[in-house]
């Protein structure tokens, strides 16, 4: 089941937001979460508005982008977690090479 989500923007507030979404176009953006119990970032762009597409379809695209980078953040950093967890019972490598090897 799709969940459908409507998001307005007032008049008076509609060349301000579509001013934020053009700058931050094609350049990287990244989402960085720190709390006690969560401790994640993740990097994305979005493309530039293309020649035809609406400043409604733009604004539509730009914020699907960090809603998907909102997810693959969280699911990137509890796959982390495991993995750092996995990891953490395995011994570092060792250097055992006396310095006595070379006389």
């Amino acid at each position: 089941m799709a969940v459908k989500i409507t998001i307005s923007i007032p008049d008076q507030h509609v060349t301000r937001v579509l001013n934020a979404i053009t700058t931050l176009a094609g350049k990287n953006i990244e989402l960085m979460v720190h709390g006690r119990d969560f401790d994640g970032s993740w990097s994305y762009s979005h493309e530039p508005q293309q020649s035809g597409e609406t400043a409604k379809d733009f604004a539509a695209r730009a914020i699907k982008a960090n809603i998907l980078a909102m997810v693959r953040l969280v699911d990137y950093t509890e796959d982390r977690e495991r993995y750092n967890a996995a990891v953490a019972g395995i011994a570092p490598p060792e250097q055992d090479v006396p310095d006595e090897v070379i006389g």
